[in-house]
């Protein structure tokens, strides 16, 4: 075991209020188990109190007005939902490249997000899904956007008192398409560029929505407003994808590791920009 993850207790509340609970009880010494990918390869920044919260009803994936998933969601539960469609496919994609079985049976959406961690794959897709955040404490429950969600690397809005209940999906229509895009040197590897984008179309077929959100292009995954914006009320064709893929270049802020110099990814960005924006463009189109 991770020496950063030395417990001392072990707690294994079975609802939300329990869980809540354990975290006033326990404060700054507790720490949210959940599928533990994370938790046990990084450890637990200090904590001795683990709060396992696996036995709590938070992992259904339910459509109605909106598409709600809960924190506990797997990458194994994501792979299958039927839920998933048109624009939320992305969600599937991103869990198809999450790695071997064993951690997609473990890993969940809650953890992913929760973790902040530029790198991972969730959150460039919620990012790009309009999606929010429902938090909740002993004060009560708030909501976040994804897109206020990451305040540095690996830094998020969640208090230490709070659990990620549930993620509330933003509204898209059937003519939507969406592609989840990412390189890493292996399948169970760590993201060098990831992305998501998300096409909506009109029916006259101009574009009357687009995501582009990157996940490993600064501090913090964000959305490409300003590509967004430029593509926005017209009839997207290649020139038009390639100026919003070259916006994107502009506007991300990768990191010089072993993984990739800056100019490599900031071309890999362009490169995958692209791609993901056809395939997005080419998705909307069938279900058009």
């Amino acid at each position: 075991m991770n020496k950063a993850f030395e417990i001392s207790e072990y707690v294994r509340p079975t609802t939300v209020d329990e869980a809540l609970a354990a975290l006033d009880r326990y404060g700054t010494s507790g720490v949210i188990l959940a599928g533990g990918t994370n938790l046990f390869l990084e450890g637990a920044g200090g904590a001795s109190v683990a709060i396992d919260v696996k036995d709590i009803a938070l992992a259904g994936i339910t459509a109605g007005d909106r598409i709600h998933i809960g924190a506990l969601a797997s990458v194994a539960d994501i792979r299958q939902a039927s839920a998933l469609q048109n624009a939320y496919h992305i969600l599937k994609e991103a869990a198809d490249l999450h790695g071997h079985n064993l951690i997609m049976r473990l890993a969940t959406i809650g953890g992913n997000v929760a973790n902040g961690h530029p790198v991972l794959d969730f959150p460039p897709c919620l990012l790009a899904l309009d999606a929010v955040a429902v938090l909740r404490s002993s004060q009560g429950e708030r909501r976040v956007p994804l897109s206020e969600f990451f305040v540095g690397f690996k830094k998020t809005a969640l208090r230490k008192n709070e659990l990620i209940t549930q993620f509330e999906l933003g509204d898209f229509s059937r003519r939507s398409g969406g592609a989840f895009m990412k390189l890493a040197w292996s399948r169970v590897d760590m993201a060098v560029i990831n992305l998501a984008a998300v096409v909506d179309l009109a029916a006259d077929g101009t574009c009357q929505k687009v995501r582009i959100a990157l996940g490993t292009a600064g501090p913090v995954p964000f959305r490409v407003e300003e590509a967004e914006q430029f593509l926005v009320g017209k009839k997207i064709d290649d020139a038009l994808i390639d100026t919003a893929a070259e916006i994107c270049k502009r506007m991300a802020n990768p990191v010089d590791y072993f993984r990739g110099s800056i100019d490599y990814k900031r071309h890999i960005i362009g490169v995958y920009v692209q791609r993901g924006l056809r395939l997005a463009l080419d998705r909307a189109v069938e279900e058009a």
